[in-house]
């Protein structure tokens, strides 16, 4: 072979080794790592979870989570406010149970001069249910109740149906009127109190169940009738009661027609069927005050079908004066 044959020769096993990727020392010349020390390929994160930051007390009070309330047909408790960022600012608590009917709204609180009413509302909005809606606004007139006094602006039990262009008051009315109309309720109670007994001189209202008809002239339903249904098991209750009973405190109707009144107004114009006013006496112990309202308010639900699932409680809670401490 000449020089020039060698050279080729040279050349060409160069380029053989070259692409066997070795040099002619045998060593790598690409050396890859092995897969155990190879650096980790950067993986984008998902975004991170607010909710379980919060949970957790990560979460800045900037970035809090609203409380989720539950909807229509889900078992709990929804707070809605009335009239936010107003004086008459006021809650509405809506209790379903895991069958919404049937439906009713207790109204407390109408005057500010009778305590009890207030209280009772609060009692009423621990009531859970396992069967029904109720809609409690346990303090009606805030406004009243702060200044003591029957009225706030006006007699607000005088301002019903409402209107949404109105004064306060009569913007809070209506705002009733809208939640019947839309949540379709078809029976109301009010709470109230009188300075007497109506078995005694001089004859105030406490002790009753008062409402504006016989018969519900709009609806074509009994009212008295359904009135004595729920006092024949409201005065079997307070017959029974451990804490013993006076005979004046059972509980009579009576009827009383007084338009712009919520009873009134809320059958005549609003499709409710049944509306009634319960009375107590205001020279009562609180407790017993509070007893009553509630007494006569679980005797209904429980004639119209609610299945209420912590009276026993609630009622324990009455007594020991959890709720007339306020």
């Amino acid at each position: 072979m000449g020089k020039r044959g060698y050279i080729y020769a040279l050349l060409a096993a160069l380029l053989a080794g070259m692409l066997l990727g070795f040099t002619f020392g045998g060593v790598f010349i690409d050396e890859k790592k092995p897969a155990s020390a190879e650096t980790p390929e950067k993986t984008e994160q998902p975004p991170e979870d607010l909710y379980s930051r919060q949970r957790s007390g990560q979460a800045g009070s900037s970035d809090r989570l609203e409380r989720e309330l539950p909807s229509s047909g889900v078992s709990g408790v929804e707070e809605r406010v009335l009239l936010e960022g107003t004086q008459w600012e006021t809650s509405l608590f809506i209790i379903r149970g895991e069958q919404p009917d049937p439906k009713m709204l207790v109204l407390g609180g109408v005057h500010g001069d009778e305590p009890a009413a207030y209280w009772s509302g609060d009692a009423a909005g621990k009531l859970r249910l396992r069967k029904g809606t109720l809609y409690v606004i346990p303090h009606l007139n805030e406004v009243a109740r702060m200044k003591g006094t029957r009225e706030g602006l006006g007699d607000i039990n005088r301002k019903f149906p409402g209107n949404p262009s109105g004064d306060p008051e009569q913007r809070l009315c209506w705002e009733v009127t809208k939640l019947i109309r839309e949540e379709g309720i078809k029976m109301v109670l009010t709470f109230h109190e009188a300075l007497g007994f109506h078995s005694e001189p001089p004859y105030h209202p406490g002790q009753t169940l008062y409402y504006d008809w016989d018969v519900n002239p709009y609806a074509g339903t009994p009212l008295t009738s359904k009135a004595n249904q729920i006092i024949r098991t409201l005065n079997a209750r307070i017959a029974a009661n451990p804490r013993g009973y006076r005979e004046k405190e059972l509980f009579t109707t009576h009827v009383d027609p007084i338009p712009t009144s919520a009873t009134y107004e809320l059958m005549r114009g609003v499709g409710v069927d049944y509306a009634f006013g319960c009375e107590v006496c205001k020279n009562n112990e609180r407790e017993r005050r509070v007893w009553f309202h509630l007494a006569a308010l679980t005797s209904w639900m429980e004639l119209e079908g609610f299945v209420i699932e912590n009276w026993a409680e609630v009622e324990r809670n009455i007594w020991s004066g959890l709720y007339t401490a306020i």
